[in-house]
C-alpha cells in the first residue's frame, strides 16, 4: 500500500493511479486532507504542484503543449511545465483531439497530427512506459520497493467488417446488383495490381471473386 497527499482529490486522479497502481498490482490510497494522510501507515509520498496539473480540473487544457524530459523520458508539457502524471492523462483520454480541426476524409483524427508522432512514440505504449518510470520514481524517493507486476502483452489482429453478409444469403436484384458492384470492384483492383506490381494479383484477385459470388 502506498498513500499520496495531492490539493483535491478528483475523478482525474483516480483514474491515472487506477492505470498506474492498480493495473500493476499495487494497492494505494489518496488524500486532499494532510491531517489523515499524516497518520496514515506504510509507504506515503506528498505529490508537490509540478504534479497533476490538469488532474485537478474538468475542463479540456487549452494551453501550450509541449515536449520536455523527466526521468530520461519524453513527456508531455503543459505551459512549459513538465508533468508526467497529465501526461497519461492527456493521451489515454485523447484530449488532443477535442481541439483539432484537421480530420482525414473519413472524419478521423491524423496520427501525424498527435504529440506522439511528432515525439517519435507513437510506435511506444507510451503511457506503461511513463506509470513504470512514476513508480520508479516513488521508489527512490520514498526508498521503498512496491514490486509492480508487468503484464504481459498480446497483440489480438481485428478486421472492421461493417457487413459481415453484404453478399452471402442475398437473393434476386439484391444480390445481382452486390454481384456487380464486387465485380467492379475487383476489376478496378486487378487493374491497379496489373499495373503496379505487373499482374502479380491479377489471378488472387479474379479466384477471390469466384468464392465470393
Amino acid at each position: 500500500m502506498v498513500t499520496f497527499l495531492v490539493d483535491k482529490v478528483t475523478p482525474r486522479w483516480e483514474y491515472i493511479f487506477d492505470f498506474i497502481f492498480v493495473q500493476r498490482g499495487i494497492d494505494y490510497k489518496l488524500f486532499d486532507d494532510f491531517n489523515i494522510f499524516d497518520e496514515s501507515k506504510g509507504v506515503k509520498h506528498h505529490l508537490s504542484g509540478s504534479f497533476g496539473r490538469i488532474l485537478g480540473e474538468h475542463s479540456i487544457f487549452s494551453g501550450n503543449i509541449g515536449s520536455g524530459n523527466w526521468e530520461n523520458q519524453v513527456v508531455v508539457t503543459f505551459d512549459e511545465q513538465i508533468d508526467v502524471l497529465s501526461s497519461i492523462f492527456f493521451v489515454l483520454t485523447r484530449m488532443e483531439e477535442y481541439q483539432n480541426d484537421l480530420w482525414d476524409d473519413h472524419g478521423r483524427f491524423l496520427g501525424s497530427e498527435s504529440w506522439q508522432f511528432k515525439n517519435g512514440v507513437l510506435d511506444q505504449t507510451i503511457c506503461d512506459r511513463w506509470a513504470v518510470a512514476f513508480i520508479e520514481f516513488i521508489e527512490k524517493e520514498t526508498k521503498e520497493k512496491l514490486d509492480f507486476q508487468v503484464a504481459p502483452v498480446q497483440i489480438i489482429p481485428t478486421f472492421d467488417i461493417d457487413n459481415a453478409f453484404a453478399y452471402n444469403y442475398k437473393t434476386g436484384s439484391r444480390k445481382k446488383e452486390l454481384v456487380l458492384r464486387l465485380t467492379a470492384s475487383l476489376r478496378r483492383a486487378a487493374t491497379v495490381a496489373a499495373t503496379c506490381l505487373k499482374g502479380k494479383y491479377i489471378k488472387r484477385a479474379m479466384l477471390y471473386q469466384t468464392m465470393i459470388i
